[in-house]
């Protein structure tokens, strides 16, 4: 009984990859385009076009990468058997790359992102960068009406990890809600 659920688990396994491969590649496939059409624009009219277009076509190219990325993250978590990249970040670089992920909504409001850090810390980019880009944006998308919207990034080492923290004065969430809303990343 014991190698027949082996067996079974065995193939599950294998289908859950090909299945990750599949979908990866599939993901992929809109981001890679993206790139290709825009290659083509600025090849072809890139001397034509305003410094503003030019500049807007750059930012589709580099969230086109950044969508790749997470892609590459994605099946590799899916695959558990190539570790997530883990590398020295500086979180302030982090953060830079985030408010231009995000300069869309951010510029269209009075802001603050102050970053307090404690030097480098080792961690997975790619995550990290998607972790502070779903704190800050919804910073934004639950900040005060008619208030500056203020943002402070924390990064504290800790005896045997760190602690990076976002903290900002919008609405927050409900006390009774906290529980539910963070359930899914720990």
């Amino acid at each position: 009984k014991l190698k027949l659920v082996e067996a079974r688990m065995r193939e599950a396994n294998a289908h859950l990859d090909r299945f990750a491969a599949t979908a990866a590649h599939a993901l992929r496939a809109p981001a890679r385009q993206t790139q290709q059409l825009v290659n083509m624009i600025l090849e072809d009219h890139g001397d034509e076009l305003p410094f503003e277009v030019r500049m807007l076509l750059s930012k589709v190219q580099d969230r086109s990468r950044w969508s790749m990325s997470l892609m590459d993250d994605l099946l590799r978590y899916a695959r558990a058997a190539q570790p997530v990249d883990i590398k020295s970040v500086e979180l302030g670089h982090l953060v830079d790359k985030v408010r231009d992920l995000l300069s869309h909504h951010l510029d269209r409001v009075e802001h603050s992102i102050e970053v307090e850090a404690e030097g480098s810390l080792m961690a997975p980019e790619t995550g990290l960068i998607q972790v502070l880009q779903n704190l800050i944006g919804n910073a934004f998308h639950y900040r005060t009406p008619g208030r500056r919207l203020e943002i402070l990034v924390k990064c504290q080492r800790r005896t045997a990890d760190w602690l990076v923290s976002e903290e900002d004065n919008g609405v927050g969430e409900p006390e009774d809600q906290r529980v539910a809303i963070f359930r899914p990343f720990h």
